[in-house]
């Protein structure tokens, strides 16, 4: 089975965000694309796998989760600093 997943976010520093989040390509399990861009104000985080079992579905979950994350503590570190500087 093949699954795609999209994640769009929506921020004023999405540059900012997806070099703080960029996925480590070399470290994710060989059936795991990940890319990642910047565009227009909008992150674009794009996930591509062939699932072949339980245990490449655990790795996707963590995958995303691991990112979802990262973009919670780097939007509010942006957040943060921008109330100081």
């Amino acid at each position: 089975m093949e699954l795609r997943i999209v994640i769009k976010i929506k921020h004023n520093n999405a540059e900012v965000l997806s070099r703080a989040t960029e996925p480590e390509n070399s470290l994710a399990p060989r059936s795991v694309t990940i890319h990642q861009e910047p565009l227009q104000g909008r992150l674009f985080f794009r996930l591509q796998s062939k699932i072949k079992n339980a245990n490449d579905l655990w790795s996707i979950r963590r995958t995303i989760d691991d990112f979802i994350f990262s973009i919670s503590i780097s939007a509010r570190t942006l957040t943060i600093l921008r109330m100081y500087f």
